[in-house]
């Protein structure tokens, strides 16, 4: 993966372009603040902040100013990892990520991270989804799929263990209800 690359368009008031070129392209590094170099990916959430996931922690990007958040090994509101692949935004603008160990669940309004490691929650998280039809988050790891409840208190609603060679790519709900697991380009599971 690349550092962040944002990409701007310049338009009036009436949606013309105010440019010959209406795009600007600028690079973001470390040395603009980002927390690492090597990011897995980029969303953004209701309020308009870039959500970033990199191999070392997680970027609130204002279009200004990064935001870090990191595993602080004394401190268990931090988040349980820094290397994190999955990242996925619910319906109340939480930020979910996931790495080997488990899955964080970032706060935005009371700025606490909730941490769903252990025996009971899916480990090695390689790619996490929000599904709007059932509320839920779909979470691909290297022993199946998952989906947990995303209203309230995060839970366990289905697992459906696959015996996977290597861990899955991606996964994303279907319209007609169906969850697809890309494991690699030959090799999809549909759930």
């Amino acid at each position: 993966m690349l550092p962040v690359c944002v990409l701007l368009s310049a338009f009036d008031g009436a949606g013309q372009v105010l440019s010959k070129y209406p795009f600007q392209f600028r690079l973001y590094t470390t040395q603009q603040g980002l927390s690492h170099n090597y990011t897995y990916k980029c969303l953004q959430d209701g309020y308009g902040f870039l959500w970033i996931s990199t191999l070392k922690g997680l970027n609130r990007f204002d279009g200004h100013r990064f935001v870090q958040y990191l595993h602080v090994p004394s401190d268990t509101a931090s988040l349980a990892e820094n290397d994190l692949p999955a990242l996925a935004i619910d319906a109340d603008n939480r930020i979910w990520t996931g790495g080997k160990l488990g899955i964080n669940i970032l706060d935005q309004t009371t700025r606490k991270v909730t941490r769903l490691v252990g025996q009971h929650w899916p480990a090695d998280v390689r790619s996490l989804v929000y599904d709007s039809t059932r509320a839920c988050m779909w979470v691909a790891h290297r022993g199946g799929i998952t989906s947990i409840g995303a209203t309230g208190q995060p839970q366990v609603q289905h697992s459906v263990p696959i015996a996977l060679d290597q861990p899955p790519t991606s996964i994303r709900p279907l319209p007609n209800g169906w969850v697809l697991l890309h494991v690699t380009r030959r090799a999809s599971w549909a759930y």
